[in-house]
């Protein structure tokens, strides 16, 4: 257990990603804060541009990631009109959006173990994690169709890819 003796010290981690090759964005922030979520959005934009696609987010209902809870991404939405689409999961059905089978795989290895017993050292095995984990192997746990079966190495391959 992580002692917090008169601070209930937080931070969220979270993170995007591209269920056909495996890449991972994490990111961490002292709370589910709009600001960190747009950056995010901006990066799967500029990556899937320099790929000539559009980026299509999948999100839970969170205010934050709604336009009518957000201010801040009702303007990302408008800036980027064309270039980001984002498709809701039912409320209240984790099963629904695949990350949050691979959060399931980070309690596993980081916050599960309890080897830590203060917050700073579990948030480096958390980071530590996210730099390690392979492509393949987020693709195995989000149960992507893509594991397994494409090298996500393979530029070539992953072209044509849907």
């Amino acid at each position: 257990m992580v002692e917090t003796p008169g601070n209930n010290e937080q931070q969220y981690g979270f993170g995007l990603v591209d269920g056909r090759d495996g890449w991972l964005d994490w990111e961490r922030a002292l709370g589910r804060r709009a600001a960190p979520l747009c950056a995010q959005l901006r990066r799967a934009v500029q990556r899937s541009q320099a790929r000539g696609r559009i980026a299509m987010v999948l999100l839970d209902n969170l205010g934050i990631h709604t336009a009518k809870g957000s201010l801040l991404l009702r303007q990302l939405l408008t800036e980027l009109r064309g270039q980001l689409v984002l498709v809701y999961t039912p409320a209240y059905d984790p099963e629904s959006n695949r990350i949050e089978w691979l959060w399931r795989s980070l309690r596993r290895a980081v916050t599960h173990t309890h080897t830590r017993q203060t917050l700073p050292l579990l948030l480096q095995d958390a980071d530590d994690w996210a730099r390690t984990i392979s492509p393949m192997e987020i693709l195995r746990q989000i149960g992507s169709p893509f594991a397994d079966t494409v090298d996500p190495t393979n530029q070539q391959a992953m072209a044509h890819a849907a």
